[in-house]
C-alpha cells in the first residue's frame, strides 16, 4: 500500500511546484508604442444636386396676325308657303 501513497504524495508535490512558478497569462508586458488612434468615420457626403443646363436663347417668331371676326353663319330664309 506504500505505492498508490507515494504516487499520490509525488503527484501533490507536482502540481505545488508548477502553481507556484510564475505564469505567462500573468505577466504584464510593457508596450514600447502607443496603441494606433481611433479612426473617425469619414463626413457625410453632401446631397448631390444636379445641375440643368441653361435655358436656350430665346427665338423671336413673328408676332401673331391680328384677330379676325368669327364667321357668321347667315340663318337660311324661310319661305311662307310652309311644308
Amino acid at each position: 500500500m506504500g505505492s498508490p501513497m507515494a504516487s499520490l504524495l509525488a503527484t501533490l508535490l507536482v502540481v505545488t511546484v508548477s502553481l507556484s512558478l510564475p505564469s505567462e497569462s500573468t505577466a504584464k508586458y510593457e508596450y514600447s508604442s502607443p496603441p494606433p488612434p481611433k479612426k473617425s468615420p469619414p463626413p457625410p457626403l453632401p446631397p448631390y444636386h444636379y445641375k440643368s443646363p441653361p435655358p436656350p436663347p430665346p427665338v423671336h417668331s413673328p408676332p401673331p396676325p391680328p384677330p379676325t371676326h368669327p364667321y357668321k353663319y347667315k340663318s337660311p330664309t324661310t319661305s311662307s308657303t310652309g311644308a
